[in-house]
């Protein structure tokens, strides 16, 4: 019966609820008087109307991808070893690595 007629239970309460009001307010105005971001034309003009669809001829879904693929994750030791592999190391039947070579033009 203590907090009868009032409406919270404290004023340390009562100051949270008021901040947290007050951002909300703050916020909303915040957004209303935000302009959106205008690109500068010659920006606009290099990165999206200049660039034009390269349509490919892959079919990604026949490419095992994640089941047999390799991720090269970055190590402190690795980063001493600079060795350097040819083609023929990495793919093929007598490879040290076994990969499959996958020819693609790009298209």
């Amino acid at each position: 019966m203590e907090n009868m007629g009032r409406k919270y239970s404290s004023t340390k309460r009562r100051g949270h609820v008021k901040q947290k009001c007050d951002r909300a307010e703050w916020h909303k105005e915040h957004e209303a008087r935000a302009h959106p971001y205008e690109v500068c034309p010659a920006t606009h003009q290099k990165h999206v109307h200049g660039s034009t669809a390269v349509d490919t001829k892959l079919d990604l879904m026949g490419i095992s991808i994640m089941a047999f693929g390799y991720i090269g994750l970055c190590d402190a030791e690795e980063l001493k070893d600079k060795t350097a592999y040819k083609l023929d190391n990495l793919v093929g039947k007598n490879s040290c690595f076994k990969f499959k070579l996958q020819k693609w033009d790009g298209r």
